[in-house]
């Protein structure tokens, strides 16, 4: 799947245009009309889904409440609409496992299908259901007092900027945002924007050429070496068109001073560890499984045994989201172990010097990621792995235009990294805050140009869309 700028114009539009409208207290109702209209030109019919599973979140929300007010109870009603809020995404997931359910659901033709093959494929589904069941457990855990208003529970589950993708969030946080905070000014159109242009270049430049070297050197029968180096392409395309999605939808939601919670580091690639790596990547989802399934799995136990063995069957079920099948399971039993192991050995690594274990740390991660990202770019991975151990080579035409891109992409990469690495953990657009306007535009307009040098469709790119 895609999004077209056209509808991201549009829908982002309408809504400054209601903004000027309406007062503080009814600006989230421009929202609303944005993410349903966002919502609606992207899946056409599905947008009744969202509408229903919010439904089913706020009644699950108020009823749970009462019953703890009433009764000082509520945790079986609770895991009662909470089991009815996943049950969706369950059979979503189950579908490839059980080919006949396709066949007992009713299809749409193609001209009337957005992107997806059957009514069960809801787009966003994955992540939209994960904040409606934080919600209900945090209602259920009084962190968060019951929303009274069903349209802004329904703006929390279908806000545009969260709806497709993530970046995952609290309830507590996004409600407050939208009934509190909403406004526009010159400072948040200034740091969206930055954002949203720092986004489209990642999307558009980067990832764009990094995904074409990866698909280069799959189309051209790979073996040893270069078999590692298109996983580790697509370890580096993978970061940045994920991390671009989430900047230029970020960047939207800051234009109405909404802050979304962060969920990359700005060099996750250059992760020591497999621990520091999962500190930066993918943060939200990972710590909303840490928050509502290890947390919960893990309270109470002493045994050292059973904490790892829930750490690893966590990470399992992480694997299991992207998709129930023996790569993903694998894929989610090779990470819990990775963190397991270096847990052991990090001990013994205490003595070295500081810049062995810095870069040597940096070249082990990188080696055995790309390995790893090998379950997720190929169709094959069996196949894939036994080119992987051959002797190396690749078809003979391909030296020429491969050592070209590489060059062309490290051109790029090399002053992304070094600005990346000025900036630390700060967002782009509070870093540029700190120069002066020549300079910011200056920067805007390098931008632009390799943008508009680069770009071959309108379209923004998201490989976590099929989660």
């Amino acid at each position: 799947m895609s999004i077209n700028f056209f509808v991201l114009f549009l829908a982002t539009s309408i809504v400054v245009l209601l903004f000027l409208f309406l007062n503080q207290a009814n600006r989230w109702k421009a929202l609303l009309a944005g993410s349903l209209l966002f919502y609606t030109l992207l899946t056409g019919y599905q947008v009744l889904f969202p509408c229903v599973f919010a439904f089913i979140v706020y009644a699950g929300g108020k009823y749970i409440q009462g019953q703890q007010a009433q009764q000082g109870k509520g945790k079986g009603i609770a895991s009662l609409f909470i089991a009815a809020a996943v049950l969706p995404l369950l059979v979503v997931k189950l579908l490839p496992i059980f080919p006949f359910l396709q066949y007992a659901m009713p299809s749409l033709a193609p001209e009337h299908r957005a992107f997806q093959s059957s009514l069960l494929e809801i787009a966003g589904i994955s992540f939209f259901t994960f904040n409606g069941i934080s919600y209900l457990v945090d209602v259920r855990k009084k962190y968060v007092k019951a929303e009274q208003n069903y349209f802004l529970v329904l703006l929390y589950i279908i806000f545009f900027p969260i709806i497709l993708s993530g970046p995952l969030q609290r309830s507590g946080n996004l409600l407050d945002q939208f009934k509190n905070h909403l406004m526009l000014s010159n400072e948040n159109f200034s740091r969206g924007f930055r954002l949203v242009l720092w986004g489209v270049f990642k999307n558009f430049v980067i990832a764009q050429e990094c995904y074409y070297f990866m698909d280069a050197i799959q189309r051209n029968h790979p073996q040893g070496l270069y078999v590692l180096l298109q996983g580790f392409s697509f370890f580096i395309y993978l970061y940045f068109n994920f991390s671009s999605y989430v900047d230029i939808f970020s960047g939207i939601a800051r234009i109405f001073n909404i802050a979304v919670s962060k969920n990359f580091g700005n060099r996750v690639y250059a992760a020591t560890s497999r621990k520091q790596f999962w500190e930066q990547w993918h943060i939200t989802l990972n710590h909303w499984f840490r928050d509502y399934v290890f947390f919960p799995m893990a309270k109470g136990v002493k045994s050292r045994l059973h904490f790892n063995m829930i750490l690893l069957a966590t990470f399992v079920l992480i694997g299991l989201w992207h998709g129930i099948t023996v790569r993903y399971l694998i894929w989610g039993f090779v990470n819990g172990c990775w963190i397991l192991l270096e847990q052991r050995f990090t001990p013994f690594c205490a003595s070295l010097p500081r810049s062995l274990r810095f870069y040597g740390g940096r070249c082990y991660h990188l080696l055995i990621a790309s390995t790893v990202a090998l379950l997720f770019s190929t169709i094959h991975p069996l196949t894939t792995y036994q080119a992987l151990f051959s002797a190396t080579s690749i078809h003979a035409s391909a030296y020429q235009y491969l050592l070209k891109d590489a060059l062309y992409i490290l051109a790029i990469f090399i002053p992304f990294d070094y600005l990346s690495k000025k900036m630390d953990n700060v967002s782009i657009d509070i870093y540029l805050n700190t120069h002066r306007a020549s300079v910011r535009w200056i920067f805007y307009l390098l931008l632009a140009c390799c943008i508009l040098a680069s770009t071959d469709s309108w379209s923004i790119q998201n490989y976590y869309f099929r989660f």
